[in-house]
């Protein structure tokens, strides 16, 4: 008879264990790290190539890659927490005028860099568009109209890169030594890229 009773506690005690409170309270363990507790995937959006993302991250994460806009709207969101209390998840980063958007990877874990898929990435006008370029001018004041000579001609990052490396600047861009030997120190300066500038 006792032992009977004994399995009627348990039954009643089942029925009135509720998984889905259960899940809520207590993540699951991430199977990769032991000390990783995880709500959800971290689920990339958006634009994923390397060339859009490396010169977006670059640029600052201020401006569209698309259409040049600093209308840019940022969103995070958690996908979990380590017991040590650092956080983890997707930031998505979305362009108001031209529905343009790409998404990073966090992590508060990440010694070298929060957004730890930028580890290791170069640094610099490595991909920028002819928006961006435009800009980087503007922000570094360069004289003899190099924006506009920038814009006019379409160059871009890249471009500008290889023109450099074969000191082309001078002669291409129509500038003086001194302006061309500006744009080199610019280049060569790996934090050169960024585009935060007050218009």
């Amino acid at each position: 008879m006792f032992a009977c009773c004994k399995k009627e506690k348990k039954t009643v005690l089942k029925r009135t264990f509720s998984v889905r409170s259960a899940t809520i309270q207590s993540p699951r363990l991430s199977t990769a790290d032991p000390q990783m507790v995880e709500w959800k995937e971290q689920l990339s959006q958006g634009d994923q190539s390397y060339e859009s993302r490396v010169a977006f991250w670059n640029g600052g994460m201020s401006m569209c890659i698309k259409c040049g806009s600093r209308a840019i709207e940022r969103m995070e969101e958690q996908s979990g927490v380590r017991t040590n209390g650092d956080a983890y998840g997707v930031v998505v980063f979305s362009c108001k005028r031209c529905g343009w958007n790409t998404s990073f990877d966090f992590d508060d874990g990440s010694f070298d860099c929060w957004y730890y898929e930028a580890i290791g990435w170069p640094r610099g006008v490595l991909h920028y568009p002819i928006s961006y370029m435009v800009t980087w001018a503007r922000k570094h004041q360069l004289p003899e109209n190099v924006d506009q000579v920038i814009k006019n001609q379409r160059i871009t990052g890249n471009i500008m890169l290889e023109l450099d490396k074969k000191q082309h600047v001078e002669s291409t861009l129509g500038v003086s030594r001194s302006t061309a030997d500006q744009i080199h120190a610019i280049l060569q300066d790996k934090f050169g890229g960024i585009l935060t500038i007050t218009e």
